[in-house]
């Protein structure tokens, strides 16, 4: 039973990523709350995430995702035809590449679905660059409010195109019914960890911004001594950056203690598995993966960077320089054997994040 407006999410990629994720979840929650929804991408479904797109089929979202690439045009067109077929009411362009090619085919509609724009990069300016900026400037009569993720995004955002347009920050949130009623024992066996090895994990796609070569040059003077394992979980989105982070481990004879598990849809099982979660982090926007680490318990040690204040008074976390490899050892070495940590999760739950939302339908 319909209960509320016709909901459409533009998306680049179906993909393990922060942006994607959130829609997936919003979608979801969308769905279970009586709001139609659907999700439209100009990039064909990456592998690793067929299984969220079965659950997505399953649970009655409308899914327009082509089986290849897509040139500039045909990406207008797709958006175009997906919006002709499924009628919202508004339009969600998440992050700056599927807004911009969203709002120009929803002009072709009459009358006009509203569209708001969605800030996800982790930089927290989406238009630093020049062409960027310009063709906001440009396309800015075809959007009716802005979200950003973080108080920074919504700064830099008005800084450069002022406040004719609302911009509202909508913090992410995630399915909190993940990380229920999971079982550390029976997930370690499955996933075959013997009960003397700690693993410390890192979460988020595999480039420079995310720095996991400081995680492995801090430990990698004690991976094998503590009987440690470093897991890189993540899509690849530099493949050099990856390249050179596996000959470094290689040389140095640590493959054994060091993984790299790719794309995940089970990220509340591996976290449950793992003793501490790292984010050296360079810059983030309002980081999924790290609410997914706050939730699991785990000890965390991250960048004391803007994005992270909102965890600093929070038990079990903490941050540091962005570039020090000695805090990270030292603080992951103390944290092995803390355990679980027990924190507030409702402030961090998609349907708080989704009440949001429907308030701008």
């Amino acid at each position: 039973m319909e209960n509320g407006p016709r909901i459409l999410h533009l998306i680049h990629t179906p993909r393990h990523s922060g942006a994607e994720s959130l829609v997936r979840d919003l979608s979801l929650i969308g769905m279970e709350q009586g709001v139609p929804t659907a999700i439209a991408s100009f990039a064909p479904c990456e592998t690793p995430f067929e299984a969220d797109r079965r659950h997505l089929q399953e649970a009655g979202v409308k899914l327009y995702f082509p089986d290849h690439p897509l040139t500039r045009s045909q990406r207008l067109m797709h958006y175009r035809k997906s919006i002709s077929a499924f009628l919202p009411d508004t339009i969600f362009g998440h992050s700056v590449l599927p807004s911009f090619y969203g709002r120009f085919a929803n002009s072709f509609r009459k009358p006009k679905s509203k569209f708001v724009s969605v800030l996800h990069s982790a930089s927290n300016d989406d238009y630093g660059g020049k062409a960027l900026h310009l063709s906001e400037l440009l396309s800015r009569i075809f959007i009716d409010a802005v979200v950003a993720v973080s108080d920074q995004g919504k700064k830099n955002y008005i800084r450069r195109f002022g406040e004719n347009v609302p911009v509202h920050v909508i913090r992410n949130g995630i399915d909190l019914k993940k990380f229920e009623n999971l079982d550390r024992v029976n997930i370690r066996q499955k996933l075959g960890i013997p009960d003397t090895k700690k693993v410390v994990i890192q979460v988020g796609r595999i480039a420079p911004v995310k720095q996991q070569h400081l995680s492995y040059q801090a430990l990698r003077g004690v991976l094998e001594d503590l009987n440690i394992e470093l897991w890189y979980v993540g899509l690849t989105e530099n493949k050099a950056y990856q390249s050179m982070l596996r000959r470094e481990i290689e040389g140095d004879g640590l493959a054994a203690f060091t993984s790299f598990l790719g794309s995940r849809d089970d990220v509340h099982e591996l976290l449950a598995a793992a003793d501490v979660f790292v984010m050296p982090s360079l810059a983030e926007a309002h980081s999924v993966a790290m609410l997914e680490a706050l939730v699991s318990g785990l000890p965390v040690v991250a960048s004391d960077i803007a994005a992270f204040s909102f965890v600093k008074d929070c038990p079990g976390v903490h941050l540091i320089p962005p570039t020090d490899e000695n805090s990270l050892r030292s603080l992951v070495t103390e944290n092995l054997r803390t355990g679980l940590i027990e924190r507030e999760k409702e402030g961090f739950s998609i349907k708080k994040t989704f009440s949001l939302y429907k308030k701008l339908f």
